[in-house]
């Protein structure tokens, strides 16, 4: 034995030296794994003397052997091995003296672990008396903080893999476990509680570590234990808990106030929470969290662990708050007496310069001003009132995280932030909440809000408006937005509230008219449209407003970036108010019309479109349709005209002419020539008419069965911009590529350095190249931008002929013509571009067709399910056979991310074409589940349904996307799938049932380890079963493939469903899955901690009498003291 042992640490030692050859590591390593499936008699003392040799990693490896050995072998060892085990284990665990620390924690670890793995095994059945004999131990005078602190850790260990973690598999054993766990807990809070108070009445500085690990066993338990269980030792662990926050050695004082937040924060019934929140509301609790939460906040800033500490108080107080205000109504009086010292240190954290903490106490404030019975208190009330000012203050971003000054809050943002994404996120989170605290009180504190309105726009933008900083500018924006709109909404201006306002909104636009300064104009600008809402009282403003419009918008040099953001602005500003207030500006449409007529030749040509939008929004306001559709006309008329001009033909012809016109055949244009160049002016002039036209479509607005008056207006136009669309794809043919002009290169047609890095920043919410963007474009980047918009607005545009001009689109003459064009050259389109032709175009187009007219789409929908199925089947293979032996590459990541996003597109396409429109955006399958069929499928997807030849290319589209690696897309189809079933059960063929369903069992393969998407795919596998077997008898020879799935089973699970289907029998989706289930076990995919991991298995033991503590030691009468009995 002792040469055996000898070899075996000079195997250790080896395979930990770096000087040892790799060969021999892993010649060692397979040796001593070899050695752990040996005879356990002579095992069991080998790996014993193993972990009393002094080297802990030769520790632990003898404790990897008695871990084998419990986990695989303990069911087939004889009794009087597990006894030597355990009695062995024990002896080790009480007798050797460990440190509390994190000294030797492999080797303490790996002892819990073994102990808490028979325990599994054998408790409480074989093993009645363990708690107790634990308890005697922990209560008794002889104890050492060691074996104190090994029994905690073990309690611990057995809670996290029964309850927290859940990592028994067993569900019988789980159960028994759980079970007596809560029996006994009260036990083990005792015990816990009786040695925290020995430590803190003996030493509590030499025991802190035993204290911290006790408050850890307490906090494991506390989160999930039914309070009744605790309830008598409620109050005494509460106030162990409020005794120890003011121990700071070994940061026990944070690991107390865990434990209060778990126990306030855990799972329950309303009805269990009130004993919590009494005991918490108590005089002492309170004073004791607050106490220490001031003197935490006083030296938070010099030191990190007592903020840390802060942010767990901060999180115990409000998960309290949030407590208090849902079970306000079961308080008592002698609650009350406490809670308006809770409010008044819930406002002082919230004035705290800690960003994370302001924000989280305002979440709280947010659900007290909610409560109308606490928002009425007079406590309550006098702290809103003396902080209304700071829920302002608090909207302006201060600090940073970047900048090096000495602001207290930009010192807290660097220790909470990494980066300016998660700072900014957290911020924008604390404004929306100090908004919503600021609508829902509007009614109670209106004058006061007001007055910090006014107050500010006298002493500030009025008087020194030079002075303030652009967030400055930001937060009142958002301010006095929210507290003008909200006023309204809930329509409490009265005739003084609105004097003062027409008072305020006449102030702010005087200082507009009178001010030079373009910036400032710009951001004054922006506090007076929120005030618009006077004008319906007042019209007379109306005019005044529409001429310093006018005044803006006729502004010179609009090359000057002010310029062009000022105008930009006061488009906006006339588009919101002919949309918001139409009513009241009607009678100033003519107005309007004048000044966009005036200020069309004053700005760019690109803005002219927005004056056209502005018109277009304007239109709506016009009663009399021929009225309307000629004033449409008149603003679109030069959009007309362009489209039906010359050059537009002439770019129609051919890709070639398109290159020409737009130069790619050309040297690309230098900085210096691009204002005289004559392709710069023709790139400009394109994107702007097409940019006018997707405007004007988007703008105007009829009644649901009406025809809109720009189908007529754009009929002359329709069939050209479908050629434009199906030049855009024609264009990537390679046979065009020799004629772009080596200036821009082969790059010009691919995805652009911006586009990539986009989606790249999409899925990794980091820069993914490590680069940083270019401050200026070059002609490359300028002409990749220019052909990414003009996609933009012609998939756009052609979209718009579905979703706007429905009514009488697919009326037109060689309508199908039209949209069998856009799929003519669909092979050529790249990949990043094919997303959205599917999201703008295709689906609104193939979605809003009338069922009358669906033999008009025919010829698109074959062509686009056709080109989906094989490019889908293309993307997928080629990214199952991507090298998974090494990180991925970033053309991978893109690639991946491209392939989900357009599958994911697909199916919402799909969705929209067979779904009713209620259902199909969704996408919930768990819910779509319990639907049936006909309530899911839409007429139209019906007809469509029944098409044959559709369904050769649909069927296995649809089943690609349900077998591809994305689940999302998976789970979004598997409602399509369902009706694909039941729509063909009369006309399919045995050849496709039995392919749906090898598609289905791979679908479980790939998708089983995923808990939504398993419930719904093994519902749709019976769904095909019961569906097709009793038409296609040879279906059961499928499943008959399945590894591992007997005879037996099968033929019961064919019976039980043949049965259900002949008597039409009721059952619950959980017994369809279940039975399905029960024969898919060994192929349903595992999640990967799972993949390969060998099966261990626990006893069977007696099943325990449910709520029967006393009958546990009559389960097991044979075994009850005959080998579990603790050894002391």
């Amino acid at each position: 034995m002792s040469g055996q042992i000898n070899e075996i640490i000079a195997a250790v030692k080896a395979i930990h030296d770096v000087s040892t050859p790799n060969d021999k590591r892993i010649e060692y390593t397979k040796a001593i794994e070899t050695l752990k499936d040996s005879d356990p008699y002579t095992l069991i003392p080998l790996a014993f003397q193993l972990i009393n040799i002094e080297d802990s990693v030769v520790q632990h490896v003898g404790w990897n052997i008695l871990d084998h050995l419990i986990r695989y072998t303990w069911v087939r060892m004889p009794p009087e091995l597990l006894i030597r085990m355990r009695d062995g284990v024990l002896e080790h665990m009480l007798q050797r003296q460990f440190t509390l620390d994190n000294q030797n924690s492999t080797v303490k670890t790996a002892l819990v672990r073994s102990l808490v793995l028979m325990i599994e095994q054998e408790w409480p059945q074989n093993w009645p008396d363990l708690i107790d004999n634990l308890k005697n131990i922990i209560c008794g005078e002889n104890a050492t903080p060691s074996q104190c602190y090994m029994i905690f850790l073990v309690l611990k260990r057995l809670v996290e893999d029964v309850v927290t973690l859940s990592t028994i598999e067993n569900v019988t054993r789980r159960k028994d476990l759980y079970s007596s766990l809560v029996l006994s807990v009260g036990d083990i809070i005792s015990m816990t509680l009786f040695r925290i108070h020995k430590c803190i009445s003996t030493n509590l500085n030499e025991n802190v570590l035993l204290v911290k690990s006790a408050l850890e066993l307490i906090s494991e338990i506390m989160e999930w234990v039914p309070i009744k269980s605790v309830n008598e030792k409620l109050s005494e662990t509460i106030e162990a808990c409020c005794l120890l926050l003011s121990c700071s050695s070994a940061n026990v004082h944070e690991e107390a106030a865990k434990c209060l937040y778990r126990l306030v924060c855990k799972k329950r019934t309303k009805t269990d929470e009130t004993s919590i929140v009494h005991e918490l509301l108590k005089k002492t609790p309170v004073q004791a969290i607050l106490t220490t939460a001031n003197e935490a906040a006083i030296v938070g800033a010099a030191s990190p662990e007592y903020y840390k500490f802060l942010k767990v108080l901060t999180d115990l107080l409000c998960e309290l708050g949030l407590r208090i205000t849902e079970i306000w109504k079961t308080l008592d009086s002698n609650d009350l007496d406490t809670f308006p010292t809770y409010l008044t240190a819930l406002f002082a954290l919230f004035n705290h310069p800690s960003l994370i903490i302001r924000s989280d106490i305002s979440a709280v404030i947010v659900g007290i001003v909610l409560n109308p019975d606490i928002a009425k208190l007079p406590q309550f009330t006098q702290l809103m009132e003396i902080n209304l000012t700071n829920f302002v203050k608090y909207m302006e971003k201060i600090g940073s995280i970047s900048k090096n000054d000495n602001d207290i809050t930009s010192h807290y943002n660097r220790m909470d932030y990494d980066n300016e994404i998660d700072f900014t996120r957290d911020f924008v989170q604390l404004r929306a909440r100090c908004c919503r605290i600021v609508q829902t009180t509007i009614v109670d504190y209106k004058d006061k809000y007001f007055n910090i309105m006014a107050d500010w726009l006298q002493s500030r933008c009025l008087t020194v408006p030079q002075d303030i900083t652009p967030t400055e500018w930001e937060s009142f924006q958002k301010y006095i937005k929210t507290v003008v709109n909200s006023a309204y909404d809930k329509k409490i201006v009265d005739a003084t509230t609105e004097e003062s306002l027409t008072y305020i909104f006449d102030s702010v636009f005087r200082q507009l008219c009178t001010i030079n300064d373009l910036k400032l104009a710009n951001e004054i600008m922006s506090i007076c449209s929120p005030l618009f809402n006077i004008l319906r009282s007042h019209p007379d403003r109306i005019v005044p407003i529409l001429n310093q419009c006018k005044h803006f918008l006729l502004l010179e040099n609009n090359d000057l970036y002010e310029v062009k953001v000022i105008k930009r602005h006061v488009m906006i500003v006339m588009l919101r108010l002919v949309t918001m207030l139409s009513n009241t500006i009607q009678p100033y449409a003519d107005n309007v019309y004048q000044v966009c007529c005036e200020a069309f030749s004053h700005v760019t040509i690109m803005q002219r479109g927005s004056l056209v939008q502005v018109l277009s929004a304007l239109s709506n306001l016009c009663p009399n349709p021929n009225v309307k559709s000629e004033f449409l006309y008149n603003a679109l008329k030069m959009n007309i005209e362009y489209i039906e001009s010359d050059d537009f033909q002439k770019i129609l012809q051919s890709p070639a002419n398109f290159f020409e016109y737009v130069g790619f055949n050309l040297e690309s244009v230098k900085d210096d020539d691009i204002n005289s160049s004559v392709v710069i002016k023709n790139r400009i002039t394109l994107k702007s008419n097409l940019f006018t036209i997707e405007g004007a479509l988007q703008q105007v607005t009829v009644p649901e069965n009406d025809v809109n008056p720009l189908y007529g207006i754009l009929l002359p136009l329709i069939p050209k911009l479908f050629r434009f669309g199906n030049i855009l794809n024609e264009m990537y043919d390679s046979k065009y590529a020799s004629l772009i002009h080596p200036s821009y290169g082969e790059e010009l047609l691919q995805i652009s350095r911006d586009e990539r890095r986009v989606l790249l920043t999409q899925i990794t919410e980091t820069d993914f190249t490590n680069q940083n963007p270019k401050d200026t474009y070059g002609p490359l980047e300028h002409a990749q931008l220019f052909i990414s918009d003009l996609h933009d607005c012609v998939q756009s545009i052609l979209g718009s002929c579905g979703s706007r001009l429905y009514n009488s689109f697919y009326e037109t003459p060689n309508c199908s013509e039209m949209l069998g064009s856009l799929v003519s050259n669909i092979s050529n389109t790249p990949y990043n571009r094919l997303r959205f032709w599917v999201k703008r175009t295709w689906t609104p187009l193939l979605s809003k067709c009338p069922l009358s007219k669906l033999r008009v789409i025919g010829p698109m929908l074959f062509g686009v399910v056709e080109h989906l199925t094989k490019v889908l089947d293309k993307l997928w293979r080629d990214i199952e056979n991507f090298d998974t032996s090494d990180d991925q590459s970033e053309d991978e990541v893109l690639m991946e991310h491209i392939t989900c996003t357009l599958t994911r597109e697909t199916v919402s396409m799909y969705r929209l074409l067979f779904m009713s429109e209620a259902i199909a955006p969704n996408g919930k399958s768990g819910d779509e589940s319990k639907k049936l069929t006909k309530e899911l499928l839409d007429e139209k997807g019906l007809i469509i349904l029944k098409e044959q030849q559709f369904l050769n290319n649909f069927i296995p589209n649809l089943m690609r996307i349900l077998t591809c690696k994305d689940t999302q897309s998976a789970i979004r189809s598997l409602s399509i799938c369902r009706i694909v079933v039941d729509t063909i059960k009369d006309i399919s063929t045995e050849q496709i049932a039995k392919y749906l369903l090898t598609q289905a069992l791979l679908a479980v393969q790939i998708h089983g380890s995923d808990e939504v998407a398993i419930g719904p795919i093994l519902l749709y596998i019976y769904t095909i079963y019961s569906t097709f077997r009793p038409k296609f008898p040879n279906l059961y020879n499928v499943l008959a493939e399945v590894p591992e799935c007997t005879e037996e089973n099968l033929s019961s699970f064919d019976a039980r469903v043949m049965n259900i289907v002949r008597t039409n029998e009721q059952v619950v989706e959980k017994t369809k899955r279940d039975i399905v289930r029960k024969i898919l076990k060994p192929i349903i995919a595992t999640n990967i901690g799972q993949q390969h991991k060998r099966p261990a298995h626990l006893k069977q033991l007696p099943k325990i009498p449910v709520n029967i503590r006393g009958e546990i030691e009559k389960c097991a009468p044979d075994l009850n003291h005959s080998i579990f009995e603790l050894w002391i």
